[in-house]
């Protein structure tokens, strides 16, 4: 079937163009395909961006009249699980404990530890133990295990403090971006890639596609029946040429241990020539079969993260970093946030019981390259 190309505005009025339930039923693949698109977004952010904050506020606004209508919230970023300690190369002294069964928090004896910014926060629990802590850019860690039966219960940081006496003004960690509880109209994620909306909202399915366009920034492309478009998270059109550049992705990296960073090996004729590293893509292998796999999904997707990924970049000489990732499916990528800057490396951490994990550069050709 030939796809029709409608524009954003006309696909993105379609959401509020239906004000009564019963409209949820017409055969409209434009205004079903718009409503299960936000769907998704209630349903599971990260399946339409690798960073669900950074368009939070344009998904928002074009699906709340749909979600007004429903009587739900939009997903939302969860508190930070502590303040500070993101300074890099700074070194903090932390105190930390855990809490049982709703209980105060009892400092661990390990605790104050020192750790190198910035300093993350892990959750790799399953459904036996409650397994949390804090990681620091060195790999320094502290964490605890704690048994599901003592429930509420879990790791808290009670104080961050810079060794050096200067002001923790670098912001705090990246929280978890969450779905919206018990949304009503959840879609299902089929193997072959589509998703097919909640029986109540209507028969069409559709395919989204997460892409990083020439200049290395995030876009989705939806097609289904009857209408193909391509949204982009600040609503600035993404940048696709007629015929897209080629670029072949970097060797694959099989680095050992739990942690640790693998560089960039982009050689100097590669650069000359107009290549660049934007991202890396992982793929565990050998997790275990109780890490809590989300039904249905391919590549398998966890309920919890089963380690994180982190870039490097190259500013002036001196190391920067993205957020953290946490990794929250077999395979996936990481890519950087702005086009300006020079990818260097990207640190891993996973769980000990993951047996392995591979990491690949992925590249492609400058826009302005010759």
């Amino acid at each position: 079937m030939s796809a029709a190309l409608r524009t954003l505005a006309q696909l993105w009025a379609a959401v509020g163009t239906a004000n009564d339930t019963a409209n949820f039923a017409l055969n409209d693949p434009v205004t079903q395909s718009q409503r299960l698109v936000c769907d998704v977004w209630a349903a599971n952010p990260s399946a339409l961006s690798l960073n669900p904050a950074g368009i939070a506020d344009s998904m928002e606004a074009q699906c709340s009249p749909y979600y007004e209508e429903l009587g739900v919230e939009p997903p939302g970023p969860a508190p930070p699980p502590f303040s500070g300690a993101q300074c890099p190369g700074v070194v903090y002294r932390i105190r930390y404990g855990t809490f049982r069964n709703g209980g105060s928090v009892s400092e661990l004896g390990s605790s104050p530890k020192n750790f190198v910014g910035p300093v993350e926060f892990f959750d790799n629990s399953d459904g036996f133990s409650i397994v949390q802590g804090i990681r620091g850019s060195q790999g320094e860690s502290a964490s605890a295990s704690i048994s599901r039966s003592d429930e509420p219960a879990g790791f808290e940081v009670i104080s961050v403090e810079r060794v050096d006496g200067q002001p923790d003004d670098c912001g705090d960690p990246p929280a978890p971006f969450e779905p919206t509880p018990n949304y009503p109209r959840p879609p299902s994620f089929n193997p072959d890639g589509t998703v097919t909306p909640h029986p109540d909202t209507g028969d069409t399915t559709i395919n989204i596609d997460t892409r990083v366009d020439i200049d290395g920034d995030e876009y989705f492309e939806v097609t289904g029946p009857g209408f193909e478009y391509v949204r982009s998270p600040g609503f600035r059109e993404p940048r696709i040429p007629e015929e897209q550049p080629e670029a072949t992705d970097g060797p694959p990296s099989q680095p050992t241990g739990d942690g640790g960073e693998v560089t960039d090996d982009l050689t100097e004729e590669q650069e000359e020539q107009g290549l660049e590293t934007i991202g890396y893509a992982w793929s565990l292998s050998n997790y275990p079969s109780n890490a809590g796999i989300v039904q249905d999904t391919n590549p398998d997707v966890f309920f919890t993260p089963l380690g994180n990924v982190q870039l490097v970049y190259d500013v002036n000489g001196s190391d920067r970093f993205s957020d953290n990732l946490p990794i929250r499916a077999a395979s996936g990528t990481i890519i950087r946030n702005d086009a300006s800057l020079k990818v260097r490396a990207v640190r891993f951490n996973k769980r000990p019981d993951v047996g392995g994990i591979t990491l690949t550069p992925i590249r492609r050709v400058k826009a302005d390259a010759s």
